[in-house]
């Protein structure tokens, strides 16, 4: 039996970078289960998945799985930031005031350098009493006003550019900067890594067979797992480490790359 024939044979496979996909082979044509092992897999990675065989109920063919899993790094397209404004003063009215012309002046530096009204939204506003705890209670000293503003876009070269500008025109903080891929661009990679896991998989199910000395007859069954996308956290940016003087250069912001994946399971019917 082929089950007793290849036991413990180490099988190597082709190694495709970006690529790593585990064979299973199993045969339960005996009582006991006799293990192949075969990996294709990254140069970091271990091989510990071991292959099993069985035979197809129905069909009498020896049964193959493969999962197989391919990763990209995709260039993002889209990008989220925002701007906060925090003033202080005596009264709630003048905290507001101030805070309320330099969003205004905030805004109009960003509109000009080619932000969309309908890419700004306001993230959080507020108002608060500030205290000062003196002679068992507390007392007002002043009021705080705070505005933020998101913005999100898809002009991601000018990520830099709107920062420099919303810090040198009163900006008291930058809260976050994401890097994201649109739903456009996702579903168009979700459909290229879905052709290349199956072609990847049909790759190693025939060359497993072929070291087997059997033939592929078809598949017999196939399951896409999610697809995943690792976005990168967003990180809290302030003005002390922003703020520029004038004549230097611009805020250094890289976008980078987003690794996003897919999964699939396919079982092949040989002979």
């Amino acid at each position: 039996m082929i089950g007793n024939l290849f036991m413990n044979i180490f099988v190597p496979l082709i190694l495709v970078v970006g690529i790593s996909s585990t064979v299973y082979l199993s045969n339960l044509c005996n009582s006991s289960i006799e293990h192949i092992y075969a990996e294709q897999y990254k140069a970091s990675q271990v091989p510990t998945t071991p292959l099993a065989q069985s035979r197809d109920n129905n069909t009498n063919n020896t049964v193959l799985s493969v999962p197989t899993t391919v990763v990209a790094d995709i260039k993002p397209d889209r990008v989220s930031l925002a701007f906060g404004v925090e003033t202080t003063n005596k009264t709630a009215g003048e905290a507001l005031n101030r805070n309320s012309d330099l969003m205004t002046k905030i805004l109009s530096g960003l509109y000009s350098n080619g932000v969309r009204q309908n890419e700004t939204s306001t993230s959080a506003f507020s108002i608060s009493p500030n205290y000062n705890y003196s002679q068992g209670r507390n007392m007002v000293t002043g009021f705080s006003a705070t505005n933020s503003i998101l913005i999100r876009s898809s002009n991601i070269n000018s990520t830099a550019r709107w920062i420099d500008n919303a810090i040198s025109s009163g900006a008291t903080s930058v809260d976050g900067v994401v890097f994201e891929l649109s739903g456009k661009k996702l579903d168009g990679i979700k459909n290229t890594l879905i052709k290349q896991a199956i072609n990847n998989a049909k790759n190693s199910a025939y060359i497993t067979a072929s070291l087997l000395g059997m033939k592929m007859v078809g598949i017999k069954s196939l399951y896409i797992n999610d697809f995943e996308n690792a976005v990168t956290n967003p990180q809290p940016f302030f003005k002390s480490s922003l703020a520029a003087p004038a004549g230097t250069n611009t805020t250094p912001i890289i976008s980078g790359e987003q690794r996003v994946s897919m999964s699939l399971m396919t079982t092949w019917l040989m002979k």
